[in-house]
C-alpha cells in the first residue's frame, strides 16, 4: 500500500525544530541578563548624578535670590542716608521730589514702589514708579510696606497683585551715620528671572508660578525637584514672603540629559548584545540548516502529493483491479456521491455506475491491461438521484500489485446549460416570430444574414427576400448617405448607435423607422452588427403636432413668440446679407379690456380670432404675423422700407377698425401701432421689439394710433437703464430701508401706530419714492418690496412686544400684490411666525388699486378681513373713484388725501368737503385718518371736525423704528380733553 502512504501519511514532527527552539531560548536568556545588569546598575548611577545636579541648581537659585535681596537692601540703605532725604522727612520739600525722586533714576534699576515714613508711621511721600512718571502709592502697597516695617526685617519678598517684589527698609539718618532716625525709607523692586540669571537655554526653561503653590496647602515650601516622564524634570523653588507665606515659586523645566545619557549607555549595551545574539543565531542556523535539509525535502514531497489528491476538484478513487473494490477515495468524490469517504471503502465500483455490468467490467479489465479510456457515466448518488460525470480509468502498477486509478468530474452544470441553450433558442424563436419590431443580423458591410419574420409586416418583404441584400436598400434614397455614415460611425464608435430614417416599403409607401445598432464582438474584434428597427411613424406625427403647438398660438392659429424669434433671425440675417430693409409693427388693440370685461372672456377670445383673421388676410404670404401676448400682435415685414411700412400700418388700422359683431353686439376695437425699421432702429429682434413697443405706447398716449419710433423721445435713457439694474440688485439683496412715520390719536394725543415707508439709498443718494416705486411697478418688482416691508415691519413689532410695548403697523400694498390669490395665506404665515395678533396689522390700498380688478380685490380683502387684519383706503377723496364701492368692501379706515388737507384754511367750500368726508366715514363705522398735517392750524381744525387720527411732518417725519421706540418709552404728555362721538378709543 505504498500509494496510500505516499498520498495520505501524516507528517512527523521535526526533531530539528527542537534545536531551533533551544537556540532561540538561549539567545533570549542572554539578552535578558544583559538588560537587567545595565538597567539596575548603570541607569541608577546617572539618575543619582541628575538628582545631585538638580540640588545644585536649586541652591544656585537661592544664592541668586539672596544676592538680589542684599543688592536691593544696599540700594535702599544708600537712599535712606541722603542728607536731603533726612531733611525731606522732617519737612516735605517738592523740589526734592522733582530733582531726586524721578522715573529716570529709579525705573531703570527695576524699582516699582517707594515710600518715606516719618517716626510716627505717617507716609511723608509715596509713589509708584512708572516708565515716564510717578503716580500715587496704591493703598494696598502702603499696607504691605507698613507690615514689612512692623516685621523688623531688613529685606524680604512681598506680593502686589500678580507680581512678586523685593522689599527692603532702612532707617533715615544722616550721611555720616549720625542719628537720631527720623523715619523709615521702604522700596520695592520687581523680581525678574533675568535678575536671578535664569535665562532660557536649549535644555532649560524658567518661569514664575504664582498659583499652584499658593492654592495647594500640601505644596512643599522647600526647594524640590519633580520628575515628569523620561524626558523632563521640574525644579520648584518656593518664594516665601516676609510673613512666612508662600507667595509663589520659581519653576525651571529641564531636559533630563543625564537620564537620557544613561538610557543611551543602556541601549548601546543592548545593541552589542543583539549583535552577538545575531551572530550566534546565524551560526546556529547554518549548522541546524544542514541537519534539517533532508527532512524538509521529504516534507515537501509529501505536501505535493497530498495537495494533488486532497485539493483536486476531480473525484479520485483507487480500485482493486481484480475485485473492483474501492480501496481509497478523496473528499471530492465523496462529495459528488453524497457519502462520507469511509462509507465508500470496500464497496464495488460497479454498485455506483449506471451501465450494464458486463460493459463496465470489460472496460475496467481493458484499463488494467494498460489501455486507459475516458467517457461519460451516470453515477448513483446516496439520495437515489443520478449524477452526470465524465471520467477516466488508468492502471497504477506498484511492484507485483496492479490497481486502477479512476477520476470523475461532474458535467451536470454543462448538461443543464446545454439544455437551457436549447430552451432559450426555442423561446427566442417564439419571441422573434411574434414581435412587431424587426431585428436584423448583418455583417460589417451591412449585408443581411438573418431577419425576424416581423420584417414582412413592417417592410412588406418576406425574410427570405431580404437575406443577402444590404440593409441600406430599404432606406429612402434621400436618407441613404446618412444611414451609411451612421453604420461607419457605429463600427468606429460603438456609443453612436441610434438613427431615425425614412424607409420605403415593398409597396412603395414610406414610413419612419428608428434603428438601434449594436456591435457584436468575437475574440475582441467587431464581428457582426445587430440592428433593431421600430416603426415610429405615429410618433413622428405627434412630434410634428407638438412642434406646431410650440410655435403657434392655440387660440388664433398665428405664430407665437418662439416662431417670431426663429423666423426673425432668418429674415434679419438675409436682410443683412442682401442689404434689404425690413420693418417691425407692434400692434396693441384699444378698448380690449373694456370689451373683455363687459361681454366676457369668451367674447374677448372671439374678438382676437376675428382680428387675427383680418390681419392675416391683409398681409402678404411671406410676411410674419404672430400673436405676441394678450391683445398684442407683431408683424415683421421683409424688403419693406419705413414709408411702405407706414402705409401697411395704416391699411391694417383701417381693416381692424371696422365694426365687428360679437354675440349680437357691434364693437369697433381700434388699435395703436408702433413702427421700427431695420437697420435704423435696431439690428436684432430685441432692439426692434423694444423700439416698436415704445413707439406703440407713444401712439396710444398721443392718440395718433400710428407712430414711428423716434430715438429722441425714448424714455429709456442710459441713466434709466442703469437705475433699473441697480434697483433689481437692491431688491434681490434686500438693500431697502424702511422708515416709520408716527400716527397720533387726536383724542388722547398719544402715539398709537406707525406707517411703514420704503426708502432706497443708491450711491449715497436717497432716491425719491416717487421715482423708484413706479419703476418697480413697471418692472413688476413692487411685490417683492411689499413683502420686504411686511417682513421687516412685523419683525420690528415682535421686538417691540418683547419689551412689553405695542403699536399698530400700517403697510402699503400695490395693485400687483393685491392681485396675488396667495396673499392671505402669506400674511397669515408671517403673523404666526412673528407672534403678532392680526388686528395689529393694517394694510393700506389706494382707490386706483381697486379699480383695476374690483371683484378679485374684494375676494382677497374679504379673506384678509376674515384673518382679523384691518384694511385702509389710502389717498381717499383724490377723485379717482366713486364712494359707492366702500359699502361692499371690509374697510376699517379711510385716509384723507393730503391734497384735501392742504386746502384747510384756504376756502370754506374745501373745508366743508373735508368735514363731509369725515362724517361719511363715521357713518359707515370707519375711523378717519388725515395725512399731510404740516401746521398747528390744520391739526386744531381736524380735532374740532372730529377726525380720529392724524399723520404728517408736524407730528413726526418718517424715521428708523428705534427712534419710535425711544419716543414710546418717554413719559406721556398731558392728554387733551376727551370728546364724545368718536367711533374708536385708540388706533
Amino acid at each position: 500500500m505504498h500509494w496510500y502512504r505516499r498520498f495520505f501519511i501524516q507528517r512527523p514532527f521535526s526533531p530539528a525544530s527542537l534545536n531551533y527552539w533551544g537556540l532561540w531560548l538561549g539567545v533570549i536568556l542572554f539578552n535578558g541578563i544583559v538588560a537587567a545588569t545595565l538597567w539596575n546598575g548603570v541607569v541608577p548611577t546617572f539618575v543619582r548624578l541628575e538628582q545631585q545636579q538638580a540640588q545644585e541648581e536649586l541652591t544656585a537659585i537661592g544664592q541668586s535670590l539672596a544676592q538680589e535681596l542684599e543688592a536691593h537692601q544696599a540700594s535702599v540703605t544708600d537712599v535712606a542716608t541722603w542728607d536731603d532725604a533726612y531733611a525731606f522727612v522732617q519737612r516735605f520739600d517738592p523740589e526734592f521730589v522733582r530733582s531726586s525722586i524721578t522715573p529716570e533714576t529709579f525705573y531703570p534699576i527695576g524699582l516699582a514702589y517707594l515710600a518715606f515714613f516719618d517716626k510716627g508711621g505717617r507716609v511723608v511721600y509715596g509713589a509708584q514708579v512708572n516708565p515716564d512718571d510717578l503716580t500715587p502709592l496704591p493703598p494696598e502697597v502702603e499696607q504691605q510696606f507698613r507690615r514689612h516695617i512692623l516685621s523688623k526685617q531688613a529685606s524680604g519678598l512681598i506680593k502686589i497683585g500678580p507680581q512678586i517684589l523685593l522689599v527692603a527698609q532702612a532707617p533715615i539718618i544722616q550721611s555720616d551715620g549720625r542719628g537720631p532716625s527720623r523715619g523709615t525709607y521702604v522700596a520695592a523692586r520687581r523680581l525678574t528671572l533675568k535678575g536671578l540669571n535664569l535665562i532660557d537655554t536649549p535644555t532649560s526653561t524658567a518661569f514664575f508660578d504664582f498659583e499652584s503653590a499658593v492654592r495647594d496647602p500640601a505644596h512643599p515650601a522647600r526647594p524640590h525637584a519633580l520628575v515628569d516622564g523620561s524626558q523632563v524634570q521640574w525644579l520648584h523653588f518656593p518664594l516665601v514672603g516676609t510673613g512666612g507665606m508662600v507667595l509663589g515659586e520659581i519653576v525651571v523645566k529641564q531636559q533630563r540629559t543625564l537620564y537620557a545619557l544613561g538610557l543611551g549607555v543602556f541601549w548601546r549595551g543592548m545593541q552589542a548584545a543583539w549583535i552577538i545574539s545575531a551572530l550566534v543565531l546565524l551560526l546556529g542556523h547554518l549548522v541546524l540548516g544542514r541537519l534539517g535539509r533532508v527532512q524538509r525535502e521529504q516534507k515537501r514531497l509529501e505536501h505535493r502529493y497530498r495537495a494533488v489528491v486532497e485539493q483536486a476538484t476531480e473525484g479520485m478513487a483507487l480500485v482493486d483491479s481484480q475485485r473492483f473494490e474501492i480501496l481509497e477515495v478523496n473528499q471530492s468524490l465523496a462529495r459528488l456521491l453524497g457519502h462520507r469517504p469511509e462509507t465508500l471503502l470496500g464497496k464495488s465500483v460497479l454498485d455506483f455506475v449506471d451501465h450494464e455490468t458486463a460493459e463496465v467490467i470489460g472496460r475496467l479489465e481493458s484499463a488494467s491491461q494498460g489501455h486507459p479510456f475516458r467517457g461519460e457515466f451516470r453515477l448513483h448518488k446516496q439520495d437515489g438521484s443520478l449524477l452526470e460525470v465524465e471520467g477516466s480509468v488508468s492502471a497504477v502498477v506498484e511492484g507485483p500489485e496492479r490497481f486502477l486509478l479512476i477520476t470523475f468530474h461532474s458535467i451536470q452544470a454543462r448538461k443543464a446549460a446545454e439544455q437551457a441553450v436549447r430552451t432559450n433558442e426555442a423561446r427566442l424563436r417564439q419571441i422573434t416570430d411574434g414581435m412587431s419590431d424587426v431585428v436584423m443580423l448583418c455583417d460589417l458591410e451591412g449585408r443581411i444574414e438573418y431577419v425576424t419574420p416581423s420584417a414582412e409586416k413592417l417592410f412588406g418583404y418576406a425574410p427570405d427576400e431580404l437575406i443577402g441584400r444590404y440593409a441600406v436598400e430599404l432606406v429612402h434614397p434621400d436618407y441613404q448617405p446618412q444611414a451609411l455614415e451612421a453604420l461607419a460611425q457605429g463600427i468606429a464608435n460603438p456609443t453612436q448607435n441610434r438613427i431615425e430614417v425614412l424607409d420605403v416599403r415593398k409597396d412603395g409607401k414610406t414610413l419612419w423607422v428608428e434603428v438601434v445598432g449594436t456591435l457584436l464582438y468575437e475574440n475582441g474584434q467587431p464581428h457582426k452588427v445587430l440592428l433593431g428597427c421600430r416603426d415610429i411613424t405615429q410618433r413622428k406625427r405627434y412630434e410634428n403636432q407638438i412642434t406646431h403647438l410650440a410655435l403657434h398660438d392655440p387660440l388664433t392659429g398665428l405664430g407665437n413668440r418662439r416662431m417670431l424669434q426663429d423666423r426673425a433671425e432668418q429674415t434679419l440675417a438675409l436682410a443683412r446679407r442682401k442689404g434689404w430693409p425690413a420693418a417691425l409693427l407692434f400692434l396693441d388693440l384699444d378698448r380690449f379690456k373694456a370689451i373683455n370685461d363687459t361681454l366676457g372672456h369668451d367674447a374677448g377670445d372671439e374678438l382676437l380670432i376675428q382680428i387675427a383673421w383680418l390681419l392675416k388676410h391683409s398681409l402678404r404670404e411671406e410676411d410674419i404675423l404672430v400673436r405676441y401676448s394678450g391683445d398684442e400682435f407683431v408683424v415683421l415685414l421683409a424688403e419693406v422700407g419705413l414709408e411702405q411700412a407706414r402705409q401697411i400700418a395704416t391699411q391694417l388700422l383701417q381693416t381692424i377698425s371696422t365694426s365687428l359683431v360679437l354675440r349680437g353686439h357691434s364693437v369697433q376695437p381700434g388699435a395703436s401701432i408702433g413702427i421700427a425699421a431695420y437697420p435704423e432702429h435696431g439690428e436684432d429682434l430685441t432692439a426692434l421689439l423694444k423700439a416698436a413697443d415704445i413707439a406703440m405706447y407713444q401712439a396710444k398716449r398721443s392718440g395718433t394710433h400710428i407712430k414711428v419710433y423716434d430715438p429722441a423721445q425714448n424714455p429709456y435713457t442710459e441713466d434709466q437703464l442703469h437705475l433699473e439694474a441697480h434697483l433689481r440688485q437692491a431688491i434681490q439683496e434686500g438693500h431697502f430701508e424702511f422708515f416709520y412715520q408716527p400716527i397720533q390719536n387726536l383724542r388722547t394725543g398719544q402715539l398709537c401706530g406707525v406707517e411703514s415707508l420704503a426708502r432706497w439709498q443708491h450711491q449715497e443718494v436717497w432716491i425719491a419714492p416717487a421715482t423708484f416705486i413706479p419703476l418697480a411697478e413697471d418692472l413688476r418688482l413692487i411685490e417683492r418690496i411689499d413683502n420686504l416691508g411686511l417682513q421687516k415691519g412685523l419683525a420690528e413689532l415682535q421686538r417691540l412686544r418683547a419689551r412689553g410695548l405695542s403699536l399698530q403697523l400700517s403697510v402699503n400694498l400695490s395693485a400687483q400684490t393685491l392681485q396675488d390669490p396667495a396673499l392671505p395665506h402669506y400674511i397669515q404665515a408671517l403673523l404666526e411666525t412673528h407672534g403678532i395678533p392680526a388686528p395689529s396689522l393694517t394694510l393700506e390700498i389706494t382707490e386706483t388699486v381697486l379699480l383695476q380688478n374690483l371683484e378679485r380685490a374684494r375676494l382677497i380683502l374679504q379673506e384678509l378681513h376674515g384673518l382679523g387684519v384691518k384694511i385702509a383706503i389710502d389717498d381717499f377723496g383724490s377723485g379717482y373713484a366713486s364712494l359707492a364701492y366702500l359699502r361692499h368692501l371690509p374697510v376699517h379706515r379711510i385716509k384723507l388725501d393730503r391734497s384735501l388737507i392742504r386746502q384747510i384754511g384756504l376756502g370754506l367750500e374745501d373745508e366743508r368737503l373735508v368735514r363731509a368726508l369725515i362724517q361719511f366715514g363715521h357713518n359707515l363705522g370707519m375711523e378717519v385718518l388725515a395725512e399731510g398735517i404740516e401746521t398747528p392750524e390744520q391739526l386744531e381744525w381736524l380735532r374740532e371736525a372730529g377726525c380720529d387720527l392724524v399723520q404728517g411732518y408736524l407730528l413726526g417725519q418718517p424715521r428708523p423704528f428705534q427712534e419710535i421706540v425711544a419716543e414710546l418709552q418717554q413719559p406721556p404728555a398731558s392728554a387733551p380733553p376727551a370728546r364724545t362721538g368718536s367711533p374708536l378709543e385708540r388706533c
